[in-house]
């Protein structure tokens, strides 16, 4: 039987550009479902079970993750690699990928439960951590699967696939807490999430897999897998492991405040792991033409910050009044930390865009390396921060790492040529002023005033940065080199 998703089928140019176009569509459709149903299940979770549980459950978040970011290895490489895969290349790929997860299986049963469970003394959390070893080990097959979809830009069994990771999740924990089982709820939750969606995408794609082992092909893909992983994992640990370290100083139930905030102001960057999965492939095509390369970086910071900057604006500057609503009174420290950290957010975003621009490239060991000294820089900062100054120290952490940005622009005009200057850099520097006068109109009861300050700014930075213009301009960056 013929296998429409088989890496053998070709497409021509028009074909390709429509599938890039198409698989926009598909992966911003997967956010904004996994928004509403992320948003929608932490509102239960949070109101149900409390911020001890909740940050518990955090934890568990941060390992199941770090399994989805260490199979990047293999899918990043499986993508990158130019014509068919051969058997060898196919069955050392997964097998370099397999061995990498397994250490991680290892350390986090060995090393990591062991050290949590003798921090917090809490059986809840143990099951937790089982789960999400399991789920994420379910992921790094799942990751494989869809990277031979993806080299075909079948981007709509990704999506699917992680829709249906998202549901699962959240359906099995709303169940348990209905039930009264809201632990177990999110136990299984964390196991189903990666079982189910890694045989969603074996339908879907059905791939040839195998493993075997090619020393030629398994140094090809270290090289490119470790510097991969690395520099994607230590972009994604400080934003969200934070929460996680700062809460070994502060508590469980602090934990769980810091937790919810930075969850919160995440979503407006699922933009940012957007276009990091549409432009990594997209940027690839402009390998070796650097001026094509440099003006398909600009039209995605351009992108970036015309739908990025006005949703955290909107999130921020509005949350003293709709976190007390949705969450309760209990939850208000998070407005505090949301806007502490919306602008560190804001501005660094651009640098992550940089950076896997620099992965597309080829040049992962500098990306690495800014990742590295960024993660050196943070962490310090952090910990002697917390021991300072409580919960404070976690957003005050973050401002820090702001300066970073020299070292990835350094690096960027070295390797891929500069950068024109987009019109784009000084309102982004201007809109967390306004912001910030947003946040406290919101906070001591002006929320007329405050509305009015969000809806006249976000109306106005659509019009004045031309939305329906950049648009046109992506559009055509993105599909005119698709073939």
């Amino acid at each position: 039987m013929s296998n429409k998703y088989s890496e053998g089928n070709y497409f021509n140019s028009k074909q390709k550009t429509n599938r890039i176009v198409k698989g926009s569509g598909y992966f911003a459709s997967r956010y904004l479902i996994g928004f509403i149903s992320n948003f929608a299940g932490m509102i239960v979770i949070t109101r149900s079970l409390g911020p001890s549980i909740w940050g518990y459950y955090y934890i568990s978040f941060v390992l199941i993750n770090i399994f989805a970011f260490l199979s990047l290895g293999g899918w990043g490489w499986i993508i990158q690699e130019r014509g068919d895969l051969s058997t060898h290349q196919r069955g050392t790929s997964a097998l370099v990928q397999q061995l990498i997860i397994f250490s991680w299986v290892l350390i986090s049963l060995f090393v990591i439960e062991p050290l949590l469970a003798w921090r917090y003394g809490s059986p809840d959390l143990r099951f937790l951590i089982y789960a999400a070893v399991v789920g994420g080990y379910c992921y790094s097959w799942r990751y494989l699967i869809v990277a031979y979809g993806e080299r075909r830009l079948l981007y709509a069994a990704a999506g699917v696939v992680e829709i249906v990771d998202v549901a699962v999740f959240n359906i099995c924990a709303i169940i348990g807490i209905t039930l009264h089982y809201g632990l177990l709820g999110l136990v299984v939750g964390n196991v189903l999430r990666g079982i189910i969606s890694m045989i969603v995408a074996w339908v879907l794609v059905r791939p040839r897999l195998a493993l075997n082992w090619d020393r030629k092909v398994a140094r090809e893909v270290i090289r490119y897998s470790v510097p991969f992983i690395s520099s994607n994992l230590l972009q994604w640990l400080p934003i969200n492991a934070g929460p996680l370290v700062a809460g070994t100083f502060v508590g469980s139930v602090t934990m769980g405040y810091l937790s919810l905030a930075y969850r919160l102001i995440e979503y407006p960057r699922v933009i940012v792991t957007l276009i990091f999965r549409m432009s990594i492939s997209v940027l690839a095509q402009h390998k070796g033409d650097s001026q094509g390369f440099n003006r398909a970086v600009e039209h995605t910071l351009q992108l970036l910050y015309l739908l990025l900057t006005p949703s955290i604006f909107i999130l921020a500057a509005l949350s003293p009044w709709w976190v007390r609503i949705v969450y309760g009174k209990q939850w208000a420290l998070v407005s505090v930390v949301m806007i502490l950290v919306a602008t560190p957010y804001l501005i660094t975003a651009g640098y992550n865009i940089l950076a896997t621009a620099l992965n597309a490239w080829g040049a992962v060991k500098p990306a690495m390396r800014y990742q590295l000294i960024y993660n050196l820089v943070y962490w310090s900062a952090l910990l002697g921060f917390v021991k300072e100054w409580g919960w404070l120290g976690l957003p005050m952490s973050e401002w820090v790492i702001i300066f970073m940005g020299i070292i990835i622009w350094r690096d960027y005009k070295r390797i891929c040529g500069k950068l024109n200057n987009p019109k784009i850099v000084l309102p982004v520097l201007i809109a967390p002023a306004i912001m910030c006068s947003a946040w406290l109109m919101c906070a001591y009861g002006h929320l007329l005033v405050a509305i009015s300050v969000t809806a006249i700014f976000v109306t106005a930075w659509l019009i004045v940065l031309d939305a329906k213009g950049h648009a046109r301009q992506i559009l055509y960056a993105y599909t005119s080199r698709a073939g």
